[in-house]
């Protein structure tokens, strides 16, 4: 499980343990740096279960924003090396399911292009490809989780914002549609007036919802 301490207390309350897991910004390395760090992290939980008594059959990945969209590639392309800095790697890197808060789905789409001309390439993530998506259109589709949704991936529950200008609420339903369209598992809560995060994301009543999500994923 990722995600900033403060936020993920709750859940250590609630008998998980967490793992905060920091991955490399765009500004020091372009995707999919961002991907193979979580599977990295993902490696070391699997390889250290017993020093930290963790129950590696139960792991789960949860992020928001730009940790939303890693966490989501991670999950899609654990069946595979895809997206992995140790292809052929024994060791797993597999988690259960996936806790989605507002993070983008389709990247060619989140970056605008306007008469074949990105806006604004520096905002919302546009330099984690390293030029503007009309440039590397071939990286933004393997950036986008959306392509790699089939019937197997693992379960996820999305949680967005109706009103975010950041990511737009469209990303997500895009995601929860292809989802439901392959049969695979995913659960959605779409928050009225509710932005870019924010306290509404973090309510006991969400805590909650998304614990009975996680155990029931459990193995």
């Amino acid at each position: 499980m990722a995600g900033s301490l403060k936020v993920m207390t709750p859940m250590a309350r609630r008998g998980y343990a967490v793992a905060c897991v920091e991955y490399r910004p765009c500004s020091v390395a372009l995707f999919p740096a961002q991907v193979e760090d979580a599977k990295t992290a993902t490696r070391f939980l699997w390889k250290n279960a017993g020093k930290y008594k963790l129950d590696s059959r139960n792991l789960f990945a949860w992020g928001s924003s730009s940790g939303g969209h890693t966490v989501l590639l991670q999950a899609f392309t654990q069946e595979s090396f895809l997206l992995d800095p140790e292809p052929g790697a024994k060791q797993s890197c597999k988690v259960n399911a996936v806790i989605d808060y507002y993070g983008p789905s389709e990247l060619v789409h989140e970056f605008r292009i306007t008469e074949g001309k990105q806006e604004n390439p520096d905002d919302n993530g546009g330099l984690l490809l390293g030029n503007p998506v009309n440039e590397k259109r071939d990286v933004a589709l393997k950036a986008s989780p959306l392509y790699y949704v089939n019937p197997y991936v693992v379960p996820v529950f999305v949680v967005q914002g109706e009103a975010d200008k950041v990511v737009p609420p469209e990303q997500s339903r895009w995601l929860v549609a292809r989802m439901q369209e392959c049969g695979a598992r995913v659960e959605s809560l779409f928050l009225p007036e509710q932005g870019h995060g924010g306290k509404a994301f973090w309510t006991a009543e969400l805590y909650d919802r998304c614990d009975a999500f996680l155990q029931s994923c459990r193995r």
